[in-house]
């Protein structure tokens, strides 16, 4: 017996399979892209057929490689996309193009809107479904960008159809749709997705003349939502054939990409490191802070949940618009960074670590490299707790002369910055009254000994512990635990018995020096964010005035 996850990200389609005791028999990546318009850069589509075909890929190496033709279930996580089809008169959807040329012809297949996507404005409304939300939709939620879209197409927006990226992948895998018991009825999408909201709420409140036949699902309720893992139908025959399978397993409900982190993180619960003590931190190309309660509460100012994804729990989160893309970004853009191959290198962290120290050596601690500068990577705006689109990357200090010990200095800054940050959102939720003893760290940044060693230093004030997960690949994290996920579904939710080592404890020695350093730095961090807020509404007051 064996269950499938397969995370969809920003850059691949990760696959992953365990078996009944959550061992990874098998497991694949398939590469995938996204476009940011030239025209206009706040416009980021990606191309339906290229992640459908990447899905069926990773699935088939998967299975493949699996030697079992008797899969029982498949969950996917995906990221917070949108996606957009027109409904021909034939009855076909088929992708439509959501680039800032919208009746464009000529452009191929961009029927995504891309997660950080940031074509919709702000919306802030006085309803109490967006207390949720830090009590606004920010622009990489998808009710903006669903407006957006109806402001860019006019009349032909009745003959669109949209989806959640994770709906839209069970819309298109299941054949024979199963009766759903358990539904959460509590209004609001998660993460402000689209599914969940009611259509009154979007045509009244919201300004979208939206249908609620166009709101697209895999599942056959006509509100509400199933809870995560819930069987929601079996895969299309056909498909299922396509993958080498001899009948078709269970498709169950999937969630967005950093929820899956739970999943993969508590896949074997453990009486010293409890789920609601505990704040999973999931850094990749952006950064989320996810924590529970086993009782809804209101969430912290500006965070939000609580999203009540399994039936025992209610979901809080925090998050960055910006995190590792900060590091790729500096690597492809600075003078002195790499190309794509020479990153790929197994030695490339190694060696770029080794320049790193050499820039440092004449100093008692690399921090220190940076002691009067400041750097915010807030080039998306602030997605928590400030909410705040508005909010701009900056740097104090920034130097003219752009050579090796720049590029090490801008590296340290955004660790910093990243490190900051996560410092920043955990106050939120302890000033609240959340127990948090711990952070997880889960995405790429978890295998940045240098980061967790800076993050630990400053969680050490606050007495919290911050740990890595010892069993799992955080290139396949979030595919395991949509494969876990699966296997709580198909098997009644039955958890294993507690395990002692599936968590690794970031060691270090605490600079109490470093430590003040960035007490001194996080101070002036807020102090910039606020004059930012003043000096935005000093000049929309201007604007208004002509």
């Amino acid at each position: 017996m064996s269950f499938i996850g397969v995370d969809i990200g920003s850059r691949s389609v990760r696959s992953v399979a365990i078996d009944s005791d959550d061992n990874i028999l098998a497991s694949s990546e398939v590469p995938i892209s996204y476009q940011i318009d030239p025209d206009d850069d706040t416009y980021i589509t990606a191309n339906q057929q290229e992640v459908w075909d990447a899905l069926i890929r990773a699935l088939r190496s998967t299975i493949e490689e699996l030697n079992d033709t008797t899969v029982s279930g498949i969950c996917i996580d995906a990221t917070c996309s949108l996606v957009v089809s027109r409904l021909e008169p034939t009855g076909e959807l088929v992708p439509q193009n959501v680039s800032s040329h919208y009746d464009d012809s000529s452009i191929p297949d961009r029927g995504i809107v891309f997660w950080m996507d940031h074509r919709g404005e702000k919306l802030t409304l006085e309803n109490e479904q967006l207390d949720k939300l830090g009590g606004s939709f920010i622009p990489e939620m998808a009710i903006p960008k669903l407006r957006q879209i109806y402001e860019d197409v006019g009349e032909d927006f009745k003959n669109l159809k949209f989806f959640d990226l994770h709906d839209w992948f069970e819309y298109r895998l299941v054949g024979e749709k199963s009766e759903i018991t358990e539904v959460n009825s509590e209004p609001g999408g998660v993460d402000g997705s689209l599914k969940g909201f009611h259509v009154d709420f979007l045509n009244k409140q919201c300004g979208i003349p939206i249908k609620s036949d166009q709101i697209g699902r895999g599942d056959n309720l006509g509100t509400g939502l199933p809870f995560a893992g819930q069987p929601i139908g079996f895969l299309d025959l056909e498909i299922a054939h396509l993958l080498g399978l001899d009948k078709p397993p269970i498709i169950l409900s999937g969630l967005i990409d950093c929820y899956a982190s739970f999943f993969a993180t508590f896949y074997r619960p453990i009486s010293s490191v409890l789920p609601q003590e505990t704040m999973i931190m999931v850094a990749g190309t952006s950064a989320c802070f996810l924590t529970v309660a086993k009782k809804p509460r209101d969430p912290p100012k500006g965070i939000w949940g609580g999203f009540r994804i399994l039936p025992d729990y209610w979901f809080y989160e925090g998050g960055l618009s910006c995190c590792g893309i900060l590091i790729e970004n500096l690597f492809r853009d600075h003078p002195c960074g790499f190309d794509s191959e020479q990153i790929a290198k197994p030695s490339f962290w190694d060696e770029f670590e080794t320049t790193v120290d050499k820039a440092t050596s004449h100093l008692d601690n690399e921090w220190f490299l940076n002691a009067h500068k400041l750097y915010s990577g807030d080039y998306l705006g602030n997605r928590t707790p400030y909410s705040d689109s508005n909010l701009s990357a900056y740097i104090i200090g920034d130097s003219m002369i752009k050579n090796k010990e720049d590029l090490v200095s801008r590296y340290l800054l955004i660790l910093e910055y990243i490190v900051l940050q996560a410092r920043l959102i955990l106050e939120c939720f302890i000033d609240d009254g959340f127990l948090i003893r711990n952070v997880v760290i889960s995405g790429s940044l978890g295998k940045n000994e240098r980061f967790l060693r800076l993050l630990q230093m400053v969680m050490s004030e606050l007495g919290i512990r911050v740990m890595r997960s010892g069993k799992v690949d955080f290139k396949t994290h979030a595919a395991f635990g949509s494969a876990e996920l699966a296997k709580y579904g198909c098997k009644g939710r039955e958890y294993r018995v507690p395990s002692d080592d599936q968590f690794e404890p970031i060691k270090c020695s605490v600079d109490p020096k470093v430590v003040a350093l960035m007490d001194i730095k996080r101070k002036f961090a807020k102090r910039m964010r606020k004059s930012q807020q003043a000096m935005n509404e000093e000049v929309k007051l201007l604007e208004e005035q002509n």
